[in-house]
């Protein structure tokens, strides 16, 4: 917060840039520059900063140990919660509307943890369960407005009394899909889009392809 340096990354060409380093609870700053004044003003470059519990944590939504007392979380919010016995089992609920693709992600993994996504009555709709600590995913789409449960446990008891796992949710509303850009299955008949602007089209039977073409002027030189 004062400026100093914690740390940096000074790779050389276009190699990612990456810095890790632990801190305490405060106000960081982050700053990206070109070496020897190295520009380029057609291309963004990506920052991404993202912070980790570490050491001690407390598991705030116990007991969630059965379908019954599941705690209810909200979708889009990384949430750190504990694995804290080799009895230790953690039920989410969540609620959605409209229909939607459910994500949900479990990462920071201290242990061998597992994740499932249930229906409202319990009934397994999907699962994650790689082995060590890698990161578990499970996308589920077409899912109806409802109510759903995310199960969390430690594979064969395995646990963590003192490092968070970290829980995060999203849900992204299903898009009716209709082909209105056909016929589009030639450069010819290619279907004008604007840039800059998200699209849902079909591939609707082994035969189809689809054509579209957009346009750009001088000042937009890259494509992506």
């Amino acid at each position: 917060s004062t400026g100093t340096q914690l740390a940096a990354s000074t790779n050389t060409g276009t190699t990612p840039d990456s810095v890790l380093t632990t801190v305490a609870p405060g106000t960081y700053y982050v700053q990206v520059y070109g070496n020897n004044g190295a520009v380029y003003d057609s291309t963004c470059y990506r920052l991404f900063a993202h912070v980790t519990i570490v050491g001690g944590c407390s598991d705030q939504l116990e007991s969630n140990n059965t379908l019954a007392t599941a705690a209810t979380i909200a979708t889009g919010s990384a949430l750190p919660a504990l694995i804290a016995s080799a009895s230790d089992v953690d039920y989410y609920r969540i609620t959605t509307t409209g229909t939607n693709t459910i994500t949900v992600s479990l990462s920071n993994l201290p242990a061998d943890y597992d994740v499932r996504l249930l229906s409202s009555t319990g009934s397994q709709l999907g699962a994650s369960s790689n082995g060590g600590t890698g990161a578990e995913t499970i996308t589920y789409s077409g899912a109806a407005a409802g109510t759903y449960y995310v199960y969390i446990f430690g594979y064969n008891g395995a646990f963590n009394a003192s490092k968070c796992y970290h829980l995060l949710v999203t849900t992204t509303p299903s898009v009716a899909c209709t082909n209105s850009f056909e016929p589009n299955a030639t450069q010819a008949t290619a279907a004008a889009i604007s840039a800059n602007t998200e699209i849902s089209s079909q591939i609707a039977s082994s035969t189809d392809v689809d054509w579209f073409k957009f346009s750009n002027i001088s000042a937009q030189p890259h494509i992506e």
